[in-house]
């Protein structure tokens, strides 16, 4: 999400971060793709601290047994790897914007104010990413120079956090070009299949034991995105599910959503059936991968962002 130093060649060497450890999945990149090692590490002891946003702030040496126990798993060295990391520690959401100027540099200095207003946290402590999605009120034709209305995806997370990451990882020997967290590497990976086994738009539900996740996505976009940390008051994820699918269905009017997918990573109790999409698992079968995906996601869940993000956008 902030940065890709690897396009158009991803790696197929990846790590999930979490709140406890590392874990590496190294992606065999076949017909069907499938999951050709796998391990996880915990973080080295006194090494992960907390910072803003409950976003943690890593040593040096955080992840080095990680990246050795990934070296010896492949047989080689790794030198590059995505990293994907749990929702909560980034905000993400969808922003209107009732003029946006054209330029990048002026499109920063818009975002950054708005979220300065939104976040608890100094706009300098922050790193900010955003991609202009469909479902805005602009027009689809005529000039394009002039501000104009625009909906942006927007994630932010905080700089001390992201940089404790690349520099754990430099410090044991590997790039770090791709850190994004988990839902939108899930997205970026897997939309392409997605599209396809829904045959149109498409709800897609990612649940962590501390967040949750909901997309809405048309051939290729996101058109919806609200994330809701699970502490939160109010966080009902069927009465949200049904929210999003009124409000698409009233405010952006962009063709039926015909599936629903879930991404379930929480442990807990079931998602409730009683939506007005019927629920489909993320699943080898699904995704048109091979069953070992399937059956070391049962014991590591974390792991089906990691294989997304070394997916890249097709």
């Amino acid at each position: 999400m902030w940065t890709s130093l690897f396009q158009p060649v991803v790696p197929a060497a990846a790590f999930a971060l979490g709140a406890d450890g590392a874990t590496f999945v190294h992606v065999a990149r076949e017909e069907r793709p499938g999951v050709s090692a796998l391990r996880h590490v915990a973080y080295a002891p006194d090494t992960v601290a907390a910072g803003a946003l409950g976003a943690p702030v890593f040593g040096r040496t955080a992840v080095r047994a990680a990246v050795d126990s990934a070296r010896r798993a492949t047989g080689g060295r790794i030198a590059r790897a995505c990293v994907t990391f749990p929702d909560a520690w980034a905000r993400t959401m969808t922003l209107d914007f009732d003029l946006l100027p054209p330029g990048r540099r002026e499109r920063e200095e818009v975002v950054a104010w708005k979220v300065k207003k939104l976040l608890p946290v100094r706009i300098e402590d922050l790193r900010l990413a955003f991609s202009e999605i469909p479902g805005s009120a602009a027009p689809q034709n005529g000039p394009r120079k002039r501000a104009r209305p625009a909906r942006l995806l927007v994630s932010a997370a905080t700089r001390e956090s992201l940089d404790s990451i690349e520099a754990a990882f430099l410090a044991a020997g590997v790039r770090t070009g791709m850190i994004v967290p988990a839902t939108l590497a899930l997205f970026d990976g897997f939309d392409s299949r997605l599209t396809r086994a829904a045959g149109g738009n498409y709800l897609f539900l990612h649940r962590t034991p501390a967040t949750f996740s909901l997309l809405i996505a048309e051939a290729g976009k996101p058109l919806f995105y609200r994330q809701k940390l699970t502490s939160e008051e109010g966080a009902d994820e069927a009465q949200e599910v049904r929210l999003s699918l009124s409000y698409h269905s009233e405010n952006l009017g962009r063709g039926d959503i015909t599936s629903f997918f879930l991404c379930d990573e929480s442990g807990g109790e079931a998602f409730p059936s009683a939506t007005p999409l019927p629920v489909e698992p993320l699943s080898p079968a699904l995704l048109g991968a091979d069953e070992s995906l399937g059956y070391n996601a049962a014991s590591h869940p974390e792991i089906w962002s990691a294989v997304a993000a070394t997916m890249g956008k097709p």
